[in-house]
């Protein structure tokens, strides 16, 4: 799960700094904390949980629902 948050936050920086570089200057760029976001990790990772521990939820349904979220 680690790996897919560290690719989805990489992506959401590297889109912002393509978006921002070019209004500024290219020593410009926005990086992150991992430190800071890893709560973010955890909330993420106990929503997924008791999505895949619902009983009264399909296959199909969580799948949808994570894809989402």
């Amino acid at each position: 799960m680690g790996t897919n948050n560290s690719t989805y936050y990489r992506n959401v920086l590297d889109n912002l700094n393509n978006w921002l570089i070019p209004m500024f200057d290219d020593n410009f760029e926005i990086i992150h904390n991992k430190n800071e976001i890893s709560p973010l990790s955890v909330r993420k990772e106990n929503f997924w949980n008791i999505i895949n521990n619902s009983s009264f939820l399909t296959n199909e349904e969580k799948k949808k629902i994570l894809e989402v979220n």
